[in-house]
């Protein structure tokens, strides 16, 4: 008789934790977010193909930047985030993306890596200082991207040349399609002057 009753007590306590969690709807749902991408790249540069292995390494940046966030500076200099809206990876993994890519189409060099285990000739290394929409007083966006590079002899390890980049782009609203194709041309911008400045001298 006792076992009986345990075992009518098991089953009428799980069946009130079973109606307690086909019940919890009453918690808060998490907002939809869109996910986006730069738009294709628009460079178009005749430059020689150099030699060898070009390695173009993840960028590197402080804990803000590396997220997926969109950020946005107003006048007053408060950072923010467009609500519901992130990149489809985090700034570097995109920005170096960007980068490959547009090497690879203009054929900068024999062959461009983004793979640390294959051996390169040279490597890119970057910084990102700024990935983000500065707002003015009449609330206008402009997109900017600033990054510090060098580029470094992979068997030496010494740097053959450093230079700062800074690359801006006007968006025509700040409506999110408007802000990523802003997005898309600084980032076109900014691959176009690299390629320019890689060229040996």
């Amino acid at each position: 008789m006792m076992q009986r009753w345990r075992l009518y007590c098991k089953r009428a306590l799980l069946g009130g934790v079973i109606s307690l969690v086909a019940g919890c709807s009453v918690f808060p749902k998490p907002d939809p977010q869109a996910r986006y991408t730069f738009p294709p790249t628009t460079i178009q540069a005749e430059v020689p193909t150099q030699p060898g292995v070009l390695f173009v390494g993840v960028p590197q940046a402080n804990r803000l930047i590396s997220s997926n966030l969109f950020l946005i500076q107003t006048e007053e200099g408060e950072i923010k985030a467009y609500k519901g809206t992130l990149w489809a990876d985090n700034t570097p993994a995109i920005v170096r993306e960007r980068l490959v890519n547009a090497f690879t189409d203009v054929q900068l060099f024999e062959a461009i890596s983004a793979d640390a285990v294959l051996r390169s000739n040279q490597t890119l290394d970057t910084y990102i200082q700024s990935f983000q929409v500065q707002l003015d007083q009449n609330g206008q966006p402009t997109v900017q991207i600033q990054i510090n590079a060098k580029l470094v002899d992979s068997a030496s390890s010494s740097i053959l040349k450093a230079k700062r980049f800074y690359s801006t782009q006007v968006a025509a609203s700040t409506d999110i399609q408007d802000v990523v194709k802003a997005f898309g041309q600084a980032s076109d911008q900014l691959s176009l002057d690299l390629i320019h400045w890689l060229q040996p001298s």
